[in-house]
């Protein structure tokens, strides 16, 4: 009898030893896949944000252009500006010297005929 309990409690215990190897597989398999589940996971967050950050540079690189465009706007507009004042503070400084050396010429002719009827005047 107990030679039968014997190989009763052998083939239980083998029994439950492939349970628990069964068990343990499953366990080890389980844990891997969560282990896999996470590194995909994680991967995505990478790449996530890895795309978030390129997203981000180029938005950045976006309102530089912009920038760097609206600054070369401006700057045309002001040169624009600028030129303009030159030609209006050269047209006034020509329309000045116009001015000086017509009054001169006026002035040395109203000298020469003063002189002159001076000179009549005075019989010279």
């Amino acid at each position: 009898r107990g030679h039968r309990g014997s190989e009763s409690f052998d083939g239980a215990s083998s029994d439950w030893k492939s349970m628990r190897s069964e068990l343990d597989q499953r366990e080890q398999r389980e844990k891997q896949r969560k282990q896999q589940e996470q590194e995909l996971l994680r991967a995505k967050q990478l790449g996530d944000e890895q795309k978030h950050a390129e997203a981000l540079a180029a938005a950045e690189r976006s309102r530089q252009q912009r920038e760097a465009t609206e600054e070369a706007r401006r700057r045309g507009i002001q040169e624009k500006q600028e030129a303009e004042q030159r030609r209006i503070l050269e047209a006034r400084d020509e329309e000045r010297r116009r001015r000086e050396e017509e009054g001169q010429t006026v002035d040395l002719e109203e000298n020469k005929r003063a002189f002159e009827d001076f000179e009549e005047e005075f019989g010279l």
